[in-house]
């Protein structure tokens, strides 16, 4: 065997050397070692309307509140947007273009697949993002209450509505028979609601179920409901005054976990 054969034999003998070792030795990817967060499984929220402590399920009938006033409503409903999930370990997860409509039609509302894991707590905003103010492109966004006049292209939605019937004697001597009727909206009224803290685990299979409920007789709280003014808020140009600020802080308070 000549010099320059011999020369090519160790040549090869090293090029094979180094193509077996990284072959013994591949690295990690994500193919080989996938995350957590790429396991999704189903969520939706379960909220119940509930007055002092008594599920509602319809708008039927007089509620007592606790300090013994006699309250009706014949609507309470209002948008959520802005769904964020906050696992255990404080890492937040937003569930993408997701508006509901909260209505006394349904309980549960569909929020989508999200990651799995162990959760212990959820955050959204009580309204409308800015840039669906003014659309009606989906069912939800053309319901005709929920607007500020007849045109919502010009005046936009109504983000929470809230009417009906309330005792507003000072000695609680008289009955649910002087209507209320407020329209809360535009960009000053929106409230951002973080719960506290629960548990709920997102899995592969089955559905979870975030629990809640809203008291929507909490909207009075601190109003003066002998002042007759107090009574009705209903156009876009009136949700600047005192009053529409404090009925959107109020709505930012009518939620609590089902379960605590």
């Amino acid at each position: 065997m000549n010099l320059k054969h011999l020369a090519y034999v160790l040549l090869a003998c090293v090029v094979f050397s180094a193509c077996s070792k990284k072959e013994e030795n591949p690295q990690p990817s994500e193919k080989t070692a996938p995350l957590d967060s790429s396991k999704y499984g189903l969520l939706s929220m379960h909220m119940h309307m509930e007055v002092n402590g008594n599920e509602a399920y319809s708008y039927e009938g007089v509620h007592t509140l606790e300090d013994g006033r006699q309250v009706s409503f014949s609507m309470a409903q209002f948008y959520l947007f802005d769904i964020e999930l906050v696992k255990e370990n404080d890492a937040l997860y937003r569930i993408p273009n997701k508006v509901l409509l909260r209505t006394m039609d349904s309980a549960s509302y569909y929020l989508g697949k999200v990651p799995v894991g162990k959760y212990k707590s959820i955050r959204f905003k009580v309204g409308l993002p800015s840039q669906l103010d003014t659309s009606i492109s989906t069912s939800i966004l053309n319901k005709p209450e929920m607007f500020f006049g007849n045109d919502v292209k010009t005046n936009g939605h109504v983000f929470a509505f809230l009417k009906g019937k309330i005792d507003t004697t000072s000695d609680l001597s008289g009955s649910a028979n002087i209507p209320f009727e407020y329209k809360i909206g535009t960009s000053i009224s929106l409230r951002d609601v973080k719960m506290g803290n629960t548990k709920y685990e997102v899995k592969q299979t089955g559905m979870e179920y975030v629990h809640l409920i809203f008291d929507p007789s909490k909207v009075f709280n601190g109003i003066s409901l002998h002042n007759e003014s107090n009574l009705r808020l209903v156009s876009k140009e009136e949700n600047t005054s005192a009053l529409a600020q404090k009925i959107a802080d109020n709505i930012g308070h009518l939620f609590a976990y089902e379960y605590e």
